[in-house]
């Protein structure tokens, strides 16, 4: 009998030891570096929100973000779980999750990791021939709203409950993707929005990429996502007349055994944009760049947004390489929130931190434009999500200005803003996952109401 009470005792100090350490730990981190996402802050107290039970969620949620030696044991917990989880076989496992892209978090400083920039290029990633002063913007990224579900349509709940699912393939983990005509429907027409409400002198471009799952060897596991090439071509046969519909799926396809996907992160590799930009370049008429005619750099030691959510020791142990090219014609990058500012096309210094991807265009901005040195008189609109960042900087050689937006935050409206800057081409490129976030669509058919 005192054994018990001494046990319960032990581990009652102990809880309340750790309860104590939380509530007096100084300088409480604010990013956890190992699930690469910002920690919860601590609530502002209202009595209203006391007493609706506001205060109270979002208390434990900061409390458990902030849990002393938190990284550790989510560690300690990954490893166990490696122990019984569910696996097909010996390099295969099978995880939920709650879905990405819809909008990404903004992710903080975090210490160097590997960069060579070779020794030929000078000033390798500024958008001019001179090097940029050390310097930052506002991250940008907004959280994704979340909408209540009685203001869910019933088409939007169907999508939604498709999200999630995460395939760990030997050294990679990857998305699953779970094909719902509801949602194709809802972007489709999220885009013919654009052909009914522009003049029909103005291209409209629409290109999916697939995403790295259609693509593995084995088709035992490549079965449990549903096809992305039908996916993509039920949306493409949705499209409006007067859209023209990009087919990257078979340039892809056609160079499956190259590094076209990171092994640890959602997004393809610049090269995989590459050839979708092959696909894009014919369909407009032009003749694509060789890869040949671009300068290289690379970035070491990227461990992604898949790795983020999977916590995998196999992904781990073979973290990516971000290689990106230079393009052969000049050019000046600009970012703008409420003014354009200069700025890096090819930020060197994100691959000093966790999320390296965003070394392209400097990650998700509410606007960007690129002034180029092309003999093109065309200008370009490129509505994306984070996959258009690898992508734009091909299309440099074939237009005069470029400019980027991101739906996720850009404040104007987009049919005054495709008038004044004297749009000619405008292309939809995201991946093909963003089906299923009617979020999103929402947002892409907002911006012609702001």
């Amino acid at each position: 009998m005192k054994k018990s009470i001494l046990n319960v005792l032990l581990a009652a100090s102990v809880i309340f030891g750790f309860g104590i350490l939380n509530l007096v730990l100084p300088d409480r981190p604010t990013v956890s570096e190992l699930e690469n996402r910002n920690l919860k802050a601590m609530p502002a107290f209202t009595r209203e929100r006391f007493l609706a039970g506001d205060y109270l969620k979002e208390f434990d949620l900061f409390f458990s973000d902030a849990f002393i030696f938190r990284d550790r044991f989510i560690t300690i917990a990954n490893r166990v779980k490696d122990l019984y989880g569910f696996k097909m076989g010996e390099s295969v496992e099978i995880i939920q999750y709650a879905g990405a892209n819809a909008a990404e978090t903004a992710a903080g400083d975090y210490p160097d990791a590997g960069i060579n920039v070779p020794n030929d290029v000078e000033g390798a990633g500024a958008g001019s021939k001179t090097e940029t002063p050390e310097r930052e913007a506002p991250e940008g990224e907004v959280p994704e709203k979340e909408i209540p579900e009685s203001e869910l349509t019933d088409s939007s709940k169907e999508v939604n409950s498709l999200r999630g699912g995460m395939l760990i393939y030997g050294d990679r983990a990857m998305e699953v993707y779970k094909f719902s005509a509801a949602g194709a429907d809802s972007y489709a027409r999220a885009i013919n929005l654009y052909r009914d409400l522009l003049d029909s002198s103005i291209n409209i471009y629409s290109l999916l990429a697939p995403t790295q799952i259609e693509f593995i060897e084995d088709e035992r596991y490549r079965e449990l996502s549903d096809s992305q090439r039908d996916g993509i071509e039920y949306v493409n046969n949705r499209l409006a007349p007067g859209i023209i519909p990009i087919m990257a799926y078979d340039e892809i396809e056609q160079n499956k055994d190259k590094y076209l996907y990171f092994r640890s992160d959602h997004h393809w590799t610049a090269l995989g944009a590459y050839y979708a930009y092959r696909s894009f370049a014919r369909a407009a008429g032009q003749i694509p760049t060789e890869l040949d005619q671009f300068r290289t750099g690379y970035a070491e030691g990227y461990l992604g947004s898949t790795y983020s959510i999977t916590l995998s020791e196999r992904v781990a142990a073979n973290p990516d390489k971000i290689i990106y090219y230079l393009p052969p014609v000049d050019y000046t990058y600009y970012i703008c929130y409420s003014t354009y500012e200069e700025w890096d096309l090819l930020d060197l210094k994100q691959a000093k931190k966790q999320n390296k991807y965003r070394l392209f265009l400097s990650g998700d901005r509410p606007l960007g434009k690129i002034v180029t040195g092309s003999e093109s008189d065309r200008k370009i609109l490129v509505i994306k999500d984070s996959y258009g960042n690898a992508f734009v900087p091909f299309l440099i050689p074939h237009y005069k200005e470029i400019y980027i937006v991101d739906p996720r935050q850009f404040e104007q409206n987009i049919l005054e803003f495709i008038g004044e800057n004297q749009i000619n081409d405008i292309l939809f490129l995201n991946y093909v996952m963003i089906t299923n976030f009617t979020e999103f669509h929402n947002l892409m058919t907002g911006l012609t109401q702001k």
